[in-house]
C-alpha cells in the first residue's frame, strides 16, 4: 500500500483535506447561533449520586432514562454534529439547500426550567420507590458561559429501612393455606411461576416497590384459585417505624366472600364475511361456533382452552388459553371475557365468552427477476401458494 504525507496510506490523504474543512466549518459555526437572546442552549446534563455502594448504585439502572430534558446529541461523546448542521442553514432562507440541512441536523434544545424540575421529580420519585424514603434531589443550572445551561442533579439518598417484622392480617383466615402452602412443589407444579416467600420477609428493604410486588404476589395467588373480584386494591398496609431497627409491617387483605366457578365456556370464530355461514358444535363441554370457510378441527381448539366448565376461575388458565390460541395462525383478534350467569341461581358462575376473527389462510404470490447468465439476459419468474390451515389447527 502507497504511504503519503504523515505516513497515511493514500486513500486516507485524498479525504483528509475534505475532513480538515468539514472540521474547520463546524468548528466555525458557534453552537449558539441561532439562539434568542435570554435563552439558553441546553450543554449537558450529570446525574452525581452521593455515597452508594456499587451494588446500589447499578439498581438504580441508567438516570438519565428519568430526564427528558436532554442536549442535542453528540457523536463518540464530543461533537453535536446535528446541531452544527441545523447551524449551517440560514433560518430566514426557504431555499432547498437550507430546507436540507434543517432536516438533516437538529434545532438547538432550549433550556426549559419545567422540564428541568420535571427530571428533578422523577428522579426523587424513582429513589423513594426503592426504598430511600428520605432521598432529597437538588438541581443546579449553570449559567455562566454565554447563553449556555449546565445542568446538574444531586442526590443525596439517605438511609434505607429494613423490615423486623410482617405479618398478614386476612379478613378470611382460610386463605391462609393459599398463602402459605404446606406443599410448595406440589402447588408450583399446577401454577408454575407462582412466589410462596413475602416480598416483605424480614431483613427486607422497606419500599414502595416491594409494596407493590407483595400485591401482585398475593393478587395472583388468590385470582389463580376463585376470587374473581379480587384485586391489589383490596390490600393495604400499616407501618410502624417508632423503632428504626425494628420495622414492623402489617398487611390487611378484605378477601370477597365470593369463590367463583366456570359455568358455560364457548368459542366463536368470526368469519371474514358476513354472509358465511357459522358450524355449530360441542367438545369436552365446550361450545364452538365456527367459520365454515376457515374450519379449524375443535378437538385442536379444545385442547388449547385451558378453561373448563365447572373448575375454579383462574387467571393462569385465562392466560395459558390466550397464549395457546394465539399461536394458531388461522384465527386473529382473540379476546376472552368473562360474565356472571344471569339465568344462574347461583350467583358465583362465570360464563367465559371467547371470540376470535377468521385470518386469511390462501395466498398466492409471484416474483419475476432479470437473469444473466455468461452475458446471455433473460427472465426467471416463480408462483407459490401458501395455505396455513393445511391440517385444520394441527
Amino acid at each position: 500500500m502507497k504511504h503519503g504525507v504523515f505516513g497515511l496510506p493514500m486513500l486516507y490523504n485524498r479525504f483528509l483535506p475534505l475532513g480538515v474543512a468539514f472540521s474547520l466549518l463546524f468548528a466555525s459555526c458557534a453552537l449558539t447561533k441561532h439562539i434568542q437572546e435570554g435563552d439558553y442552549l441546553l450543554s449537558r446534563v450529570n446525574i452525581h449520586v452521593d455515597s452508594l455502594s456499587s451494588t446500589e448504585r447499578e439498581e438504580l439502572g441508567e438516570l438519565s432514562n428519568l430526564i427528558p430534558h436532554q442536549p442535542n446529541r453528540r457523536f463518540l461523546g464530543l461533537f453535536r454534529w446535528t446541531l452544527a448542521l441545523h447551524n449551517l442553514s440560514n433560518l430566514k432562507s426557504n431555499s432547498f439547500i437550507n430546507r436540507q440541512l434543517r432536516r438533516w441536523g437538529d434545532a438547538p434544545v432550549i433550556f426549559n426550567p419545567t422540564e428541568a424540575e420535571f427530571g428533578r421529580a422523577n428522579l426523587t420519585a424513582m429513589m423513594y420507590n426503592l426504598g430511600y424514603l428520605n432521598a432529597e434531589t437538588t438541581l443546579q443550572v449553570d449559567t455562566t458561559r454565554p447563553k449556555q445551561a449546565f445542568l446538574t442533579y444531586s442526590i443525596r439518598p439517605g438511609k434505607r429501612l429494613t423490615v423486623g417484622r410482617y405479618e398478614e392480617r386476612p379478613t378470611d383466615s382460610t386463605i391462609q393455606a393459599i398463602l402459605h402452602p404446606q406443599d410448595t412443589l406440589a402447588q408450583k407444579r399446577l401454577f408454575p411461576g407462582e412466589q410462596y416467600r413475602s416480598h416483605l420477609h424480614a431483613g427486607a428493604i422497606l419500599s414502595p416497590k416491594h409494596m407493590r410486588a407483595e400485591q401482585e404476589r398475593v393478587t395472583e395467588l388468590l385470582r389463580n384459585r376463585g376470587y374473581y373480584s379480587f384485586t391489589g386494591d383490596s390490600i393495604h398496609f400499616e407501618v410502624d417505624t417508632l423503632y428504626a431497627q425494628d420495622i414492623w409491617v402489617r398487611s390487611r387483605i378484605a378477601v370477597p366472600q365470593e369463590v367463583y366457578r366456570i359455568g358455560k365456556v364457548s368459542l366463536l370464530q368470526r368469519p371474514r364475511q358476513e354472509e358465511t355461514p357459522l358450524w355449530d358444535t360441542e367438545r369436552e363441554g365446550i361450545r364452538f361456533r365456527l367459520d365454515g370457510k376457515h374450519y379449524i378441527r375443535p378437538a385442536e381448539l379444545a385442547r388449547r382452552i385451558w378453561v373448563r366448565p365447572g373448575e375454579l376461575y383462574s387467571m393462569r388458565h385465562t392466560a395459558a388459553t390466550y397464549s395457546a390460541l394465539s399461536e394458531l395462525p388461522t384465527i386473529h383478534g382473540i379476546s376472552i371475557q368473562y360474565h356472571t350467569d344471569s339465568l344462574s341461581a347461583d350467583s358465583t358462575l362465570l360464563n367465559c365468552e371467547i371470540t376470535t376473527n377468521s385470518a386469511q389462510t390462501k395466498s398466492i404470490s409471484g416474483d419475476i427477476v432479470g437473469t444473466n447468465s455468461s452475458g446471455s439476459l433473460g427472465v426467471s419468474s416463480s408462483l407459490a401458494f401458501s395455505n396455513n390451515n393445511l391440517f385444520h389447527g394441527g
